[in-house]
């Protein structure tokens, strides 16, 4: 979907989604929002169901642990996330205060309001770096946004439900 009005006319979602999450973070404070401004609140909801469905890829850095992360802790005034699986505790890494747990888009938009002076690279580097830990490419143009949320892999983009068998095919 391309947004069709104000500051990123003409983009396409995905694209603003991981270039400008703070935009996004106000097109969903938007209270009873219609028309143009609804349509595209709805279209961030599906897309950040699609990003938080991702698994984390990176390896947790527990002591000693190789398990695959769940998980982002990131300290205050800190926004850059470390990987934490669920048997492990961010805490025992932490000389700060007690590190905040991101697992979802909507935790780092929230995360960057409250704790990071709502700088809007804060923002896009957390996001950012939310994606990259599943799998976003480092180059982020609007093919690798689009691919980045589609939401089948791209060697598998029809499952196979919807895909049509030469052996299903009825002459």
């Amino acid at each position: 979907m391309r947004i069709d009005f104000g500051k990123h006319k003409d983009e396409i979602v995905e694209f603003v989604m991981l270039e400008d999450p703070s935009y996004i973070k106000w097109v969903l404070d938007q209270k009873n929002a219609s028309g143009k401004l609804g349509e595209l609140q709805s279209e961030i909801m599906r897309l950040m169901d699609i990003f938080d469905r991702k698994p984390i890829l990176s390896r947790c850095t527990g002591h000693n642990c190789n398990r695959n992360a769940t998980r982002a802790a990131v300290s205050r005034f800190n926004p850059v996330p470390s990987w934490w699986c669920d048997q492990c505790s961010p805490a025992q890494d932490s000389n700060e205060d007690k590190p905040k747990i991101v697992c979802t888009y909507r935790d780092a938009l929230n995360y960057a309001a409250r704790h990071t002076g709502r700088w809007e690279s804060d923002y896009q580097n957390l996001i950012q770096a939310l994606a990259r830990a599943k799998g976003l490419r480092s180059r982020i143009d609007k093919d690798e946004a689009q691919e980045f949320f589609c939401p089948f892999p791209p060697e598998n983009r029809f499952p196979d439900r919807l895909m049509i068998r030469w052996e299903d095919l009825i002459f």
